[in-house]
């Protein structure tokens, strides 16, 4: 039951462990640095799936990676996310 929501302003993650407990980050989408495709093996390429690597800058406290994992058409994706990301610092300036 983990999913992701991704906004113009935020990309929000909902990790579910367990029945009753989830755990939630959000990353402000200025934050995001590169977003890297992982397609690995013959069965990835055959049936065009893989995972999003979210390259992040937090506080302090947070850094690293968000990772979505058995995405259908990656490449396809990614680049649909580039172009919200990008609209959305485009108006913010």
């Amino acid at each position: 039951m983990d999913f992701v929501i991704i906004t113009p302003k935020q990309l929000e993650v909902f990790d579910q462990d367990g029945m009753l407990n989830r755990d939630t980050q959000s990353v402000d989408v200025s934050k995001i640095k590169t977003i890297n495709i992982k397609s690995d093996g013959l069965l990835c390429s055959i049936f065009n799936y893989g995972s999003i690597i979210f390259l992040a800058e937090w506080d302090a406290d947070n850094s690293g990676e968000i990772t979505l994992n058995f995405i259908t058409n990656p490449v396809k994706l990614r680049a649909r996310i580039q172009e919200i990301i990008e609209e959305a610092v485009d108006k913010a300036e």
